[in-house]
C-alpha cells in the first residue's frame, strides 16, 4: 500500500518506499513534479484522472471520495499492472490536498485467474464422468448383446428372431451413443 499526495498545483507532495517499488521512480524523481502526465497514470485513465483533480481544486469537493476502485497503473517502463486505488482529502491554511491510497492487486489478480481456471478443469473432469458414466450402460447393452448371439450361434439356438432383436438394440444403443 502506498500514499501518494498532491497539492492544489498539482505537485506531488509525498511518493514514499512502496510507490517506489510499485512504480519504479524515485521518490527524488517524483516529489515536488506534476502529476499531470503519464508517467504513472496510463493515458486511457489521464484525462479522468486530470478532471477529477481539476474539480477538486476548484470546488473542495471529491466526487468519488471514499469510493474504490479497480484501474491499471504502469512502472516507470511503461508495464501496465492492476491496482486498487482510493482518494481522501485534506484541506488545511488555503491548502488543498488529495491522498491517494493505491494497493498493487497484480498477486491477487493472478490468483483470481488460478482459481477461475482450477473451477474450468473440475467443471470440465465433472462432466467428463457423466459422460462416461452415461456410455456405460449403452456400451455394457452393445457387448451383452454381441455376446449373446456369438454364444446362441456357437450352441446353434441363434433364431432370426433374437438376432434381429439383438441387432436393434445394439443400434439403439449406438444411436443413444452417438
Amino acid at each position: 500500500t502506498l500514499f501518494r499526495s498532491i497539492d492544489n498545483n498539482f505537485k506531488i507532495l509525498t511518493f514514499n518506499k512502496s510507490a517506489e517499488k510499485m512504480f519504479g521512480y524515485s521518490a527524488e524523481e517524483m516529489i515536488f513534479t506534476t502529476l499531470l502526465d503519464d508517467r504513472i497514470i496510463p493515458k486511457k485513465y489521464l484525462d479522468g484522472h486530470i478532471a477529477g483533480l481539476k474539480n477538486f481544486m476548484k470546488t473542495g469537493e471529491l466526487k468519488n471520495k471514499d469510493v474504490v476502485f479497480e484501474l491499471e497503473a504502469q512502472t516507470k517502463d511503461k508495464k501496465l499492472f492492476p491496482i486498487r486505488i482510493s482518494f481522501g482529502t485534506k484541506i488545511e491554511k488555503n491548502k488543498m490536498i488529495v491522498v491517494a491510497n493505491i494497493q498493487n492487486i497484480t498477486q491477487e489478480k493472478e490468483k483470481d485467474t488460478l482459481i477461475i481456471q482450477q473451477s474450468r478443469l473440475a467443471a470440465m473432469g465433472e462432466m467428463i464422468g457423466n459422460i462416461a458414466h452415461q456410455w456405460r450402460q449403452p456400451l455394457s447393452a452393445i457387448s451383452v448383446a454381441a455376446s449373446g448371439m456369438k454364444m446362441q450361434k456357437e450352441f446353434g439356438i441363434l433364431t432370426d428372431d433374437s438376432f434381429v432383436e439383438s441387432i436393434d438394440g445394439i443400434v439403439r444403443s449406438s444411436q443413444f451413443l452417438s
